[in-house]
């Protein structure tokens, strides 16, 4: 029954959702320690024409550039990765908190279901056992009166 209930609750899968969802903030987190590359190419052309020599030169650069860098020691990656784990200690509680209640309350309403139904078997044999003293006295009236 309790395994129904953590696969069926919507309060119970919603908290699973969120937790999924936090997470996917923890590689994003981490991408900020991942190196940066950069590339950047150029072409320059120039031509220049002399009127008076009747000549003309061309001149064509190529330039190509490859970058990468890697942070040793940002401080604002640190804040943003230990706030990502925070995030996800804070849904992982929350979604304990949810399981927990959800399934305490299932409990309960379970239990108070087996507490009445015993009580209406108690009734039931109360019934049955009343029944019987009432016979017994109306035997035991009978015999008294003759």
């Amino acid at each position: 029954v309790l395994s129904d209930v953590r696969e069926t609750n919507p309060e119970i899968i919603s908290a699973n959702s969120s937790l999924l969802q936090t997470y996917e903030d923890m590689p994003i987190a981490w991408s900020n320690y991942s190196p940066n590359i950069s590339i950047s190419s150029s072409v320059e052309r120039a031509v220049t024409d002399d009127k008076y020599d009747q000549s003309s030169t061309r001149s064509d650069t190529f330039s190509n550039t490859l970058s990468l860098t890697q942070d040793l020691l940002n401080m604002q990656h640190n804040e943003q990765f230990r706030q990502a784990k925070l995030k996800i200690e804070k849904q992982e509680a929350t979604s304990r908190s949810v399981v927990q209640r959800v399934l305490l309350s299932a409990i309960t309403a379970y239990l108070d279901v087996l507490k009445k139904h015993n009580i209406v078997l108690l009734h039931e044999n109360n019934l049955k056992v009343l029944g019987s003293h009432m016979e017994s006295v109306r035997t035991q009236h009978r015999c008294s009166s003759r």
